[in-house]
């Protein structure tokens, strides 16, 4: 003991000499690092905070008594002068005393820390073997170490107690003359009730700690149901608020007043991805700045890191890039519906680690009803495009059923009236006026009606609408099938069809081209239309606006199949768009 307390002395400097004061300051440090075992006792035990406060006593208690009750059984035969029964009493005294101060810590799993109470049952057993092994006044103080050793460490640790108490008790015996007997009815009762006391210690340990992990689990259940709570009622009221109209401007302004309001949010940064041009739309700059459209290798580095990760993203002091200037704390977090991300939103605010697990839970569940939103909006836009074709197709008729009609009767009536002579060049330009517009009417017509069906598809249809357009525009075009004979599903294929036909339109426009390449490529139920133009090009940093209603037209006709479109082109250096379908997405 002189050794293992000058070893733990010596480790810490604040309990080493100093000048005359020594004696005392080794006594006070000594009666210090003795105390200190008894905090350390049991705070492993995963148990009930109020059973795990009474462990301790009732050891002590335990060993006490059992002590006490040797002394007082072996008073005679230590007064007769049993030299087997003082040396059993001394050592038992001591290792009472010494446990009193420096108490076994219960469930630690350091190697030593097993092993002490195994060590304390074979030096009992020893002591107990001096004194008449399974007869001695002292049997109970081996009963309380292996009991002890049982409730710290389970099953195996108690048994372990027991074997090693057995083979001390019987070498010693053996060594002092006497023996100790397993067979006799005394010896055999005394086994069974080790080993009972070892079974009914561990089972009371077990059950305890399932109690406590039960009990730390249905707390840590309704913290969430109440944190749950709490998040489905902030969802609630921004639910509420949000708009009853299909507008996008409307949506925005209510997510950041939410935003503004949950967060007590300083900067907000929501951007939404294009998918015609691969770049992201600013859609919220409160407190920071962002340009028209936004390439994803210039997004702030928060968001770059919420695009690639799987949950909302904190940013505290630790972090020193955020996306407003003076913001000290943040949370990032992408969009995601339909499976895949289609924006990127970001709160912050000045004031350091403001931000934790609450908001963070929040943020969580609050950024789907935002996707939901801000997708719902876009798909009502698409509505509004299906609509418009529906329009277009009663309009197509109405011309075709009056206005056709009317420029074929004038065109008759003036092939009747007119003649050859000079007086007729009038009316005969007119004429030449009039089959152009049923020429013009025919073509629009056409493009209207124009559409796939399970026995022409897209691969038929195509080469004829880029014949007809070299036709009626003088420009080059060519339209090649890569994989012949496979399709795609009939709504798909049409709704490539009418992206080239706006494709065409805008060549047609804009272009000024004199080559246009469509190239068409379809491959298990994955498709890809490309079309290439040499013409002037323009900037796609600012292509997708507002404004610009056949890209938009071409997007939008392009998220009804969940199709992605690519557009690339500089200026000077022609045009390409490409679109990727696929069969899954397009049901």
């Amino acid at each position: 003991m002189t050794e293992v307390l000058g070893r733990e002395l010596a480790a810490d400097p604040s309990l080493g000499n100093s000048g005359n004061q020594a004696p005392l300051t080794d006594t006070a440090n000594a009666l210090r690092w003795l105390r200190s075992g008894l905090s350390e006792e049991t705070m492993r035990l995963e148990l009930p905070p109020d059973i795990r406060s009474t462990v301790s006593p009732i050891i002590a208690a335990l060993r006490w008594g059992a002590l006490l009750f040797g002394m007082v059984t072996a008073a005679t035969a230590a007064s007769d002068g049993d030299l087997g029964v003082v040396v059993t009493l001394a050592i038992a005294l001591f290792l009472t005393v010494w446990r009193t101060f420096r108490p076994l810590r219960l469930a630690w799993d350091a190697f030593i820390d097993r092993s002490l109470p195994i060590v304390d049952g074979v030096i009992v057993g020893g002591a107990v073997g001096a004194s008449s092994g399974f007869d001695s006044p002292f049997i109970f103080c081996l009963l309380v170490a292996i009991v002890v050793a049982a409730f710290g460490w389970g099953l195996v640790s108690g048994f372990a107690t027991i074997l090693g108490s057995l083979v001390a008790m019987g070498i010693i015996a053996f060594a002092s003359g006497d023996s100790v007997s397993l067979t006799d009815v005394g010896g055999i009762s005394l086994l069974l009730v080790m080993a009972g006391g070892v079974l009914l210690s561990a089972f009371i340990r077990d059950n305890l700690i399932e109690r406590q992990r039960e009990e730390a689990a249905l707390n840590t259940r309704v913290d969430m149901l109440t944190e749950t709570n709490e998040m489905l009622g902030i969802l609630n009221q921004v639910a509420r608020t949000l708009p009853e109209s299909m507008d996008m401007s409307e949506a925005v302004n209510a997510t950041q007043r939410e935003l503004t309001s949950q967060f007590d949010a300083e900067t907000i940064g929501l951007v939404v991805r294009d998918e015609a041009t691969s770049r992201w739309l600013p859609m919220i700059t409160q407190g920071c700045d962002f340009k028209d459209t936004v390439a994803t290798s210039d997004l702030p580095e928060p968001m770059q890191r919420a695009l690639l990760g799987t949950s909302t993203l904190t940013a505290g002091s630790d972090d020193s890039i955020f996306v407003g200037d003076e913001s000290g704390s943040g949370l990032y977090t992408a969009l995601k519906t339909r499976g895949k991300v289609i924006g990127l939103l970001a709160v912050e605010n000045d004031r350091a680690d403001s931000y934790g697990r609450r908001e963070v839970r929040i943020l969580d569940g609050l950024s789907g009803a935002l996707a939901l939103t801000i997708d719902n909006v876009r798909s009502f836009g698409r509505l509004r495009t299906v609509g418009a074709d529906q329009e277009r197709t009663r309009i197509a008729r109405d011309l075709h059923d009056r206005l056709g009609q009317w420029l074929t009767y004038i065109s008759m009536e003036l092939e009747r009236i007119m003649g050859d002579g000079p007086e007729s060049k009038p009316l005969q330009s007119l004429y030449g006026d009039v089959q152009t517009a049923i020429d013009e009417l025919r073509e629009t017509l056409r493009q209207l009606r124009t559409k796939v069906s399970d026995k022409e598809a897209l691969e038929v249809i195509g080469p004829m609408m880029t014949e007809r357009f070299e036709q009626r525009t003088g420009t080059a075009c060519t339209f090649s099938a890569v994989n012949p004979g496979q399709s795609m599903l009939v709504n798909i294929e049409n709704e490539l069809l009418r992206i080239l036909q706006e494709a065409l339109n805008n060549v047609e426009k804009h272009a000024r081209a004199t080559q246009v390449d469509v190239a068409y490529e379809v491959d298990e139920g994955k498709a890809v239309l490309t079309i290439t133009d040499n013409g002037k090009g323009f900037n796609t940093s600012g292509a997708v606006r507002d404004t610009s209603y056949g890209l938009m037209g071409m997007r939008e006709r392009a998220d009804v199949i969940g199709a992605t479109l690519k557009i690339s082109s500089e200026k000077g250096q022609g045009t390409t768009i490409q679109v990727r379908a696929s069969n899954e997405l397009g049901i």
